[in-house]
Order: structure tokens, then C-alpha cells, then sequence
């Protein structure tokens, strides 16, 4: 039997998406469902209405696969282009069904990688980075690489919790320290001791306490007194500004 076409199956998820508005619309007795019931009923009939080589079907098309890159029965559509549909007209009586297929295209792409990940454990995940299959090894290396930060995060919070110093998370990192702070200093860069945050070292409460006596030189290029923080650690040396007082980087 052949496989549906992505317009035939687009047909019935935004007509299944106006039944849904039409029920609540009687439950609630909101003119809003009722608006948004109609029009997209209206999507429907303006995507039965698109030329065949019309783009956003064609992106739809290729986001609507299995792992090993074969098209699926029916329309799998991830949580930002299903909000994106049920919201048509609800608030704004003027939206188009033009501009309301190009968004949820570009949602269905952006569900893309949640979606591949949907039951899957990071380790078979990271498996199909090597797959030999070119749609398995993209998500798989799309859904990585918009997660590394937040992994990153973690470990680093971990590590200063541990009580590593910045140099030492840094050189695990492969990275300099200066980078690191500046990444991480608003949530990995304070130590948690018995509840409490700790946000520098004794030595570098003094330095501060020095600092803050002083006149802060005024930085060209927008650079401003948070940037020059002294709990910053410095990557390649201590640095010089228009004052000529070198920067002081703390021991951790």
C-alpha cells in the first residue's frame, strides 16, 4: 500500500487540530475556539490548494522520517509546531495561513532533534554519530551538539563543588582558565559549602577590598567594571589597563 503524502497527512492533523478547537469551543462557549476552529480549517483547504514543489512542504516532507532516514506513516509533530497550529486565530483574527504554514515548517525543523530523541538513552544517541545512516548520524550529532552546554554546565558545577580549582577544570577542558570563568561564573563559579555560596576565596575577598578603593579606569570598546572583575582569572597573564594596574587573579 502507498505511503500518504505529506500534504494528505498535513489535510488531517490541521482538520483533527480544528475538531479539537471546535469541541472546546462548545465546552467553553469562547468565540476564540470557535475563530481558531475555522481557520484552521482554512489552513487545511489552503494546503490542499498548494502546488506540489511548494518548499515548506518539501521541508516538512524531509523532517518526517524514521532514524534510518525512511518516511513515516503519519505526521509526527513535536510540541512547538503543534502550539504553533492549535494558536491560529485564536488571539489574532488576522493571521494568514500562508505565514502559519511557513512558521510551523520551520517549528517541525526545530522539533526535529527532540523528537529523534524521544526514548532513546544518550549512549545509543552518541552510537548513531557513527551510524551509516545520514539522517540517524545528523540528528544524532544536531541533538549533541544542542546539549553540550548544558552538560557542560553540570560537570563544571560538579568539578568547583568537588573544589577544583578553575585551572585544573580548564586544563580537563582543553581550554584557557579566562574562558571557562567567563562561561561559567554565574552558575558552576561559586562554591557550595553546607548550603552556603561562597563566591570568592579569603585572599581574594582582600584583593577586592583593595580594588574597590581604588578608582575603576575607564575601558574603551564597551568593556565595563563587570568584565574586569578580579575574580576573573586571568589566561595569559596579568593585564594592563590605561591605570597601569596590572589585574589580579585569584589563586582559585
Amino acid at each position: 500500500m502507498d505511503h500518504p503524502t505529506v500534504r494528505t497527512m498535513l489535510i488531517e492533523f490541521f482538520e483533527q487540530r480544528a475538531e479539537w478547537r471546535r469541541q472546546k469551543a462548545t465546552e467553553s462557549d469562547d468565540p476564540r475556539d470557535a475563530r481558531s476552529a475555522r481557520g484552521l480549517l482554512d489552513v487545511a483547504d489552503y494546503v490542499r490548494d498548494l502546488p506540489d514543489d511548494d518548499p515548506r512542504l518539501r521541508r516538512i516532507e524531509a523532517m518526517n522520517v524514521d532514524a534510518s532516514g525512511e518516511p513515516r506513516e503519519t505526521l509526527v509533530v513535536g510540541d512547538g509546531a503543534t502550539a504553533v497550529a492549535v494558536d491560529f486565530r485564536y488571539a489574532d483574527i488576522l493571521e494568514d495561513p500562508d505565514a502559519l504554514l511557513t512558521r510551523f515548517a520551520a517549528k517541525m525543523e526545530a522539533d526535529g532533534s527532540a523528537l529523534y530523541a524521544e526514548g532513546r538513552t544518550l549512549a545509543e544517541i552518541a552510537g548513531d554519530v557513527g551510524s551509516d545512516q545520514p539522517m540517524a548520524a545528523l540528528l544524532a550529532v544536531r541533538y549533541l551538539g544542542e546539549h553540550v552546554d548544558g552538560w557542560e554546565e553540570r560537570a563544571v558545577t560538579l568539578a568547583r563543588e568537588a573544589g577544583w580549582s578553575w585551572d585544573r577544570i580548564a586544563t580537563v577542558l582543553g581550554r584557557t582558565r579566562q574562558s571557562v570563568w567567563s562561561k561559567h561564573r554565574d552558575g558552576a563559579g561559586r562554591n557550595v559549602i553546607g548550603g552556603a555560596i561562597a563566591t570568592t576565596t579569603r585572599a581574594a575577598r582582600k584583593v577586592r577590598s583593595v580594588l574597590e578603593a581604588v578608582p575603576q579606569p575607564s575601558f574603551g570598546h564597551g568593556r565595563d567594571a563587570a568584565q574586569a572583575s578580579p575574580d576573573a582569572p586571568d589566561a595569559v597573564g596579568p593585564e594592563v589597563g590605561p591605570a597601569g594596574a596590572p589585574e589580579v587573579v585569584p589563586a582559585t
